[in-house]
């Protein structure tokens, strides 16, 4: 993946699974938030199963360090819900957006 990064042009690189389906506008959102955010250098996705439920939104950590989803399947993706105002502590890695300068 760094030699792929290396060659890159872009200022944004998404990293993404291979067995994901991009939501429309989904992409465009990311590189706005980017662009109008220059404070953040990485932007994760909300991962839905195909009931609609949200499976990974964001990634917290408990007292012995053990990541774990505390919205896994328990929003349904549709329910409006304001992106967090504060850093996260991790991202999921299945898709993913990164200034290309912080990579």
């Amino acid at each position: 993946m760094n030699g792929l990064a290396n060659k890159a042009t872009g200022d944004v690189l998404e990293l993404a699974n291979d067995d994901l389906f991009l939501y429309p506008g989904c992409v465009d959102g990311t590189i706005a938030v980017l662009a109008n955010q220059p404070n953040v250098a990485l932007v994760g996705a909300r991962l839905r199963d195909k009931n609609g439920l949200l499976t990974q939104a964001e990634i917290q950590f408990d007292s012995q360090d053990s990541s774990y989803h505390p919205l896994d399947r328990l929003v349904e993706s549709s329910k409006p819900r304001s992106s967090p105002r504060s850093p996260l502590a991790a991202v999921t890695g299945a898709l993913q957006w990164i200034r290309r300068g912080a990579f």
